[in-house]
């Protein structure tokens, strides 16, 4: 039996995702739903989906959905998570998943109390590369963890009616790129965080353009984290250790690591993608459903709380605070 998906808000993320849910024979991708009849329309028309709506209201309310992926920028997440878990839809949602932690707090409780499935759509975390480095360190190949450093950084068009530059929704570089290299440094660093330095650029239309930031764990590991939207950077990440250390370009879609003792390059693990790397974030969902789960053993709810309230402490610090949002104290 296939399960039945919803996209709501095709926007270019939700292309991605589509095409490697497509792939899958236990998926269904039933329904779409745009603030736009013609927009939803096309976006079906392209993917051979049945149901095409021009409200999201359509698309939570229909009986044949099972499972919603949310596509909408940051600051209507919070909104649309709960109204799909009341419906009783299981949820994928865009990262960041909230605005800042009491949204996050909020959604989770919903979907505790409708025992829902709710997971973040942190893609990084289901790749065959990242599994395998996660079975590397465990073997201790590189021995104990002590140090992480990467980068997300892009020059991004400056647009500052649209979403990347524009505040009213939530944007800048952390809740968009910045998130990945704290999540992935939460993904092989063990342990809460106890201190960070920062610091951050915020650009002409009061959003982050460009951070640093310095995390220091409660066992002496440390990881430092570039991120931003104005510069072209090395997207990459290396994991160092005791007895060796991993090296993985473009991190967030990672289909290779290179393993070394010292400066010696010791060993090259490839494991490509099937489509695009979107498909195995989809596949545990569906096999969270599946086993009647309402939350992923792989990203768990508390994974995705550690990284919300890390941002929370990074944005206290620069004192920025989004127009939809009570954040400050």
């Amino acid at each position: 039996m296939k399960i039945k998906w919803g996209i709501l808000a095709p926007g270019g993320i939700s292309h991605s995702f589509v095409k490697g849910l497509k792939s899958l024979e236990d998926a269904e991708i039933y329904a779409v739903a745009s603030r736009s009849e013609e927009r939803a329309k096309e976006f079906g028309e392209k993917y051979d989906i049945e149901k095409c709506y021009g409200s999201y209201e359509e698309l939570i309310n229909d009986e044949q959905v099972e499972v919603i992926y949310i596509a909408t920028p940051h600051n209507f997440h919070k909104k649309y998570s709960i109204e799909c878990l009341k419906a009783g839809k299981a949820v994928l949602c865009e990262k960041s998943v909230a605005m800042n932690t009491e949204e996050l707090e909020e959604i989770l409780a919903c979907a505790k109390q409708e025992n829902v499935f709710f997971m973040e759509a942190m893609w990084t975390r289901f790749l065959p590369i990242t599994e395998k480095i996660i079975e590397i360190i465990k073997e201790g190949t590189i021995g104990d963890i002590k140090m992480m450093r990467t980068d997300f950084s892009f020059n991004a068009p400056y647009k500052p009616e649209q979403r990347l530059f524009n505040a009213k929704l939530a944007g800048g570089a952390l809740l968009d790129v910045g998130i990945y290299p704290i999540s992935y440094s939460s993904m092989f660093i063990n342990g809460d965080v106890t201190n960070i330095k920062s610091s951050a650029y915020i650009g002409e239309t009061n959003v982050d353009e460009q951070d640093s930031a310095l995390l220091s764990y409660e066992n002496g590991e440390m990881a430092s984290l570039t991120f931003g939207l104005i510069t072209d950077g090395s997207k990459d990440s290396w994991i160092i250790g005791t007895k060796g250390k991993i090296y993985i370009p473009n991190f967030w879609y990672a289909e290779k690591a290179e393993i070394y003792k010292g400066n010696e390059k010791i060993k090259e693990i490839n494991l490509p993608h099937n489509v695009n790397g979107y498909e195995y974030e989809a596949q545990e969902v569906m096999s969270c459903l599946k086993d009647g789960k309402i939350e992923s053993s792989k990203r768990t709810w508390n994974d995705t709380l550690k990284v919300m309230k890390i941002m929370d402490s990074l944005r206290e610090e620069w004192k920025l605070e989004y127009p939809t949002e009570a954040f400050i104290k």
